[in-house]
């Protein structure tokens, strides 16, 4: 019985170690796709703004370019002819000035867009980070309800198997005589402080479990404020 015991035991430790590992797989993986998803969207916000800044730059030179042919273009026939030269200049200067409201009015039409879409982007990054924050925290929740029913369920077989361990003994302590009595309750002391000795190491041994799970768990979670911050 005692042999069938400890390996219900160590069967039960076997699988607290692997829902733990799995937990932590899962944690780790989560994590992972998370700074990946991050990576992304920085790397896209860097490549619209790079091609952004290289439109702008190439509108510049352009205008550049146009300015200087306009004003390659004026010849001697117009500095003779004011007054035509002064119309056509107006009508120009209109043209260019509308021109130039058109693409104003584009480029910022075209800014918008991308702050619309940036937002976008930083809304459903926001949204799929509070999803998996709620995921992590049940799947926490539902790990640490498991670990106490597993514990309960083991406390109620320990305190089954003591009584049963209790009353065999007082039927074997009926059974025999004085002799044999004193040395049945002898043996028993023995196997109740051997049986101590070794409930007080796997308390000790829960313990130490308990409290290293307690130190990676603040430590992951220090990394992940660190990392946020």
């Amino acid at each position: 019985e005692k042999r069938k015991k400890e390996e219900q035991e160590k069967a039960e430790r076997k699988r607290k170690e692997e829902l733990e590992k799995a937990a932590e797989e899962k944690r780790k993986k989560e994590e992972q796709e998370k700074a990946e998803d991050e990576r992304k969207r920085k790397e896209e916000f860097e490549k619209v703004s790079e091609e952004k800044r290289k439109k702008e730059e190439q509108e510049k030179a352009e205008d550049e370019r146009k300015r200087k042919e306009e004003f390659e273009k004026v010849s001697e026939e117009k500095r003779k002819k004011e007054e035509q030269e002064k119309a056509e200049a107006e009508r120009k200067r209109k043209e260019e000035l509308e021109m130039a409201a058109e693409e104003k009015r584009e480029k910022e039409e075209q800014e918008k867009a991308e702050r619309k879409r940036k937002e976008d982007l930083e809304k459903a990054a926001e949204e799929k980070r509070k999803k998996e924050e709620q995921e992590k925290a049940e799947d926490e929740r539902k790990r640490k309800e498991e670990f106490e029913k597993v514990s309960e369920e083991k406390r109620k077989k320990e305190e089954q198997e003591k009584a049963e361990d209790e009353r065999k003994r007082k039927e074997e302590f009926e059974k025999v005589s004085e002799e044999k009595r004193k040395k049945v309750e002898k043996k028993r002391r023995d196997d109740l402080a051997k049986t101590a000795e070794e409930n007080r190491k796997k308390e000790q041994e829960k313990a130490e479990a308990e409290r290293k799970r307690k130190e990676e768990l603040e430590k992951a979670a220090e990394e992940k404020r660190k990392k946020e911050e």
